[in-house]
């Protein structure tokens, strides 16, 4: 072997020892709870399911939107006893548009106590039944719109665009 190939041999055995033997980077409580939000984003109303884990066994979960006080507290679940959980909540009537935390709080290993947030996006609201009142207004079910006459315009486009092929295939051939 040539002395410059040992060489390389010998770093990169040193770099792979060194890696090897560095200590493993904290790992934060939170990585371990894991919240996870599904959907991740919707308007205000819309139901979402909160679910993680790794929380002290039966132990009282609590929610909370954007802060930890009573004005943002979404509800609580007790953890199951493999400190799971599961929670379901709507997003709260108000809540303006945009990133919001949702964060779960409660006890967590050797009963310390973590707050751990997961990202939720709040959209606009988007108007479903705009026509739905001028249609009740005329009288007509939501699903039928009102007939204006302008169907007949196909029909009659089409009879135009023969005529004047005809009337020029006419004057062609003479």
């Amino acid at each position: 072997m040539r002395p410059g190939k040992i060489f390389i041999m010998v770093i990169a055995s040193l770099v792979l020892c060194l890696l090897a033997s560095a200590p493993a980077m904290a790992q934060s409580p939170c990585d371990s709870v894991n919240l996870v939000l599904d959907p991740t984003q919707g308007a205000a109303g819309a139901s979402v399911m909160a679910t993680g884990g790794s929380l002290m066994n039966n132990t009282e979960t609590e929610f909370y939107l954007d802060a930890i006080d009573s004005s943002n507290f979404l509800g609580q679940v007790l953890s199951d006893s493999s400190g799971d959980f599961i929670f379901n909540f709507n997003v709260p009537d108000g809540v303006t548009v945009g990133v919001h935390q949702v964060i779960v709080s409660s006890s967590f290993g050797n009963e310390s106590h973590v707050e751990c947030p997961a990202d939720f996006t709040v959209l606009a609201a988007v108007q479903t039944d705009a026509y739905t009142p001028a249609l009740a207004a005329q009288g007509t079910t939501p699903g039928v719109l009102p007939s204006t006459g302008l169907i007949l315009l196909v029909p009659a486009a089409g009879l135009a665009s023969a005529a004047a092929g005809g009337v020029l295939l006419k004057r062609r051939r003479k």
